[in-house]
């Protein structure tokens, strides 16, 4: 073959797999109020117990600043709520290292500390059940991707209804990997010795309605979490390390054939 051939399969090859390594996270200067999202597929459904596959990962784009990041990968953190696939609609992109008493407004379910969400004696506010949600995201992706038992503990880290009995999530004689999973979470949030772990990787996406960033406009969007790239890229699929070798081997056999 050609060595010109050679040279142009292998920079195809490089160039796909920094597409593919980068395309998901988005940038700490995408976030903000009132950005246009969009979910366009739902590739990784995922449901609970008597749950449908509603939640897992979805597949959509961020529009901020005149930029658009495509191939986001939104992570369901939110059982009570839905949203139609595909569509477009105006969102709220709070990340979790710019939280305070302002930007936690525009997040749905930043202040679920009521009775009704202190499950066994917890006191867990909105930000440390987002950061229980982030925990478990980084443990799944870790270890291979998600499933039905993450996805139970991070609904019922964020929504009452995931307590009830149909799930299994209720705190009396439960032995549930979700239940568990929850519980290892909220642990881990709560210990001031981890108090330095890095949840800034990762944002909530929250739905409105108007530019304002109103969430009482529209609060039936489902809730998601995306990665943010300056905390830490995306964990590349197989398909990544395939492609990269490929570019390798002919870049090292286009200079093994230079030498000759």
């Amino acid at each position: 073959m050609p060595r010109i051939k050679i040279l142009i399969l292998a920079t195809v090859a490089i160039l796909a797999v920094v597409s593919v390594a980068t395309a998901a996270p988005i940038p700490l200067s995408a976030t903000g109020t009132a950005k246009t999202i969009t979910i366009s597929s739902h590739p990784e459904a995922i449901g609970y117990s008597g749950v449908s596959g509603t939640g897992g990962r979805f597949v959509g784009s961020i529009v901020s600043g005149g930029l658009t990041y495509a191939d986001v990968y939104f992570w369901c953190v939110d059982m009570e709520n839905s949203v139609s696939v595909p569509t477009t609609y105006n969102g709220n992109v709070i990340a979790l290292n710019n939280w305070n008493s302002t930007t936690r407004n525009y997040v749905e379910k930043a202040n679920v500390t009521g009775p009704g969400w202190n499950w066994g004696g917890s006191t867990m506010s909105g930000l440390q059940r987002y950061q229980a949600a982030a925990y478990l995201l980084d443990m799944a992706l870790a270890g291979g991707g998600m499933n039905t038992e993450y996805q139970g503990a991070i609904w019922s880290l964020l929504d009452i209804k995931a307590m009830s009995p149909d799930l299994g999530l209720v705190d009396t004689a439960s032995s549930t990997d979700a239940y568990s999973l929850r519980q290892l979470a909220a642990n881990f949030v709560t210990n001031a010795a981890n108090s330095t772990y890095d949840y800034n990787k990762w944002a909530v996406v929250s739905g409105i309605a108007d530019g304002s960033g109103n969430l009482n406009c529209d609060p039936n969007v489902q809730t998601f979490m995306v990665q943010l790239s300056n905390g830490g890229g995306q964990i590349p699929e197989p398909s990544t390390y395939a492609m990269m070798g490929a570019g390798l081997l002919g870049l090292a056999f286009l200079s093994r054939r230079t030498k000759a």
